[in-house]
């Protein structure tokens, strides 16, 4: 259920206490669920799942940067190639 509700929301709903809402529990729960069940923090599955997604974008189209990061949900090119570059894996080149 939760990494139903991180497809459907990752672009404009990027912090776990959002998710938490929806699904009535605390960011705690949440987590040690998360951490049992897929050895990853909640916060980190929301983060894995905007990359799969940019990945997709940078790999499958021709888009621009800023037109990837406005899909994703990120009004600034420069935050999302930030986001990026904090990540490990492939890093967007910068508009030229």
């Amino acid at each position: 259920m939760f990494q139903d509700l991180i497809a459907n929301h990752f672009a404009d709903q990027k912090q776990l206490n959002w998710y938490t809402h929806q699904l009535h529990l605390s960011v705690y729960p949440l987590n040690a669920f998360a951490k049992v069940t897929l050895d990853k923090t909640g916060s980190t599955l929301i983060n894995e799942y905007i990359l799969l997604e940019a990945k997709r974008y940078l790999l499958a189209t021709a888009n621009q940067i800023n037109q990837i990061a406005w899909h994703l949900g990120y009004e600034d090119a420069s935050y999302f190639i930030r986001f990026f570059k904090k990540q490990p894996g492939i890093r967007p080149k910068p508009l030229e």
